[in-house]
């Protein structure tokens, strides 16, 4: 939910600071392009304020980029009950519940309400230690 957290946050900013940076910029002849394409150089060429923003912005769509492909690839693994060395070796899960059952083992009994806030309570079903295996080899 973290990851989800912070992705939401990131397109939130990312929409604002374009908005920000679409009035603050100007054409000055392709210039800005450089900047976007190189903005470490672009603090030797032209520093200045617009240089920091174009820096600051493709900062923030590089972390909204990591954190939602973190999201995606770990929900994968939650819906389809396993960890991470189970799905790199496309083994199947033996903790796998069905997506529902999944979502509840780890985000608790009110799985639908905590992508809302993470200080709404939703108690897990087990302790954490020790989990129930349903054998699925009928």
């Amino acid at each position: 939910m973290f990851t989800l957290d912070v992705f939401v946050a990131m397109l939130y900013a990312f929409y604002y600071n374009v908005q920000f940076l679409s009035q603050f910029i100007s054409w000055n002849h392709g210039l800005i392009i450089i900047k976007f394409l190189f903005p470490l150089a672009s603090f030797v060429i032209d520093f200045g304020p617009e240089s920091v923003y174009v820096f600051l912005v493709l900062i923030n769509f590089l972390v909204a980029l990591f954190t939602g492909f973190l999201f995606f690839y770990h929900i994968n693994n939650v819906l389809n009950g396993k960890i991470t060395p189970e799905n790199k070796n496309s083994l199947k899960s033996v903790h796998d519940k069905g997506w529902k059952c999944n979502l509840i083992e780890v985000l608790g009994t009110r799985w639908h309400l905590t992508w809302i806030s993470p200080f709404i309570y939703s108690p897990l079903p087990g302790n954490g230690f020790e989990w129930d295996i349903d054998d699925k080899t009928d």
